[in-house]
């Protein structure tokens, strides 16, 4: 069918570990971005909007169509809007990012998410599990809270942190839990 999807750019400090504030660029105000889900022959309509508060220009580059980035990644300031449509053609698990340049600073500061496109018969029963590991490369910002660093992101110097959707040790201290004798999809 159709599906119409909207997602918000915004600023925002999240933690990404305990006691680590982070200041991030997002989509939807969480790193990572929230996971879509379709099914493949859907028509995807997409309206993308930059919070006019937002700190810079931004795009959405979906790896799940098969457009022209011309068309479909065009690059927007605060407080624009832009929409276009595609038809999800290819089932499976895509990553959807920030294209605007410089690409990396915009993915190692918050600007990615999953989309899931189903096959057109759809997947058997079981309890989904939608994991993104992320990178953070971090340098001191403004009272104690977090930046990117993105000459550390270029390869001078090491990650800070490791994460599953978004924090170091959420599932340390709150275990994912699945139920016995149920099929898993991670």
């Amino acid at each position: 069918g159709t599906k119409d999807i909207e997602i918000v750019t915004t600023d925002v400090v999240q933690y990404i570990a305990n006691r680590v504030p982070y200041a991030g660029w997002t989509f939807d105000g969480t790193i990572p971005g929230r996971a879509l889900r379709v099914r493949q022959g859907d028509t995807i309509n997409f309206t993308y909007r930059v919070d006019p508060s937002a700190s810079a220009a931004h795009s959405v580059d979906f790896h799940s169509a098969r457009v022209s980035p011309e068309r479909g990644y065009k690059t927007i300031n605060p407080g624009e809007e832009f929409s276009w449509s595609f038809v999800a053609q290819v089932p499976g698990t895509f990553m959807y990012h920030c294209g605007t340049a410089p690409v990396l600073m915009h993915i190692g500061a918050g600007m990615y998410g999953t989309m899931i496109v189903e096959p057109e018969e759809g997947l058997p029963p079981a309890q989904d599990i939608v994991l993104v590991q992320s990178d953070f490369y971090l340098a001191d910002g403004e009272n104690g809270v977090k930046v990117p660093d993105y000459r550390k992101m270029l390869g001078h110097g090491s990650m800070d942190y490791v994460t599953f959707n978004g924090h170091a040790t959420q599932y340390v201290e709150e275990p994912i839990k699945v139920k016995v004798g149920v099929p898993v999809r991670i």
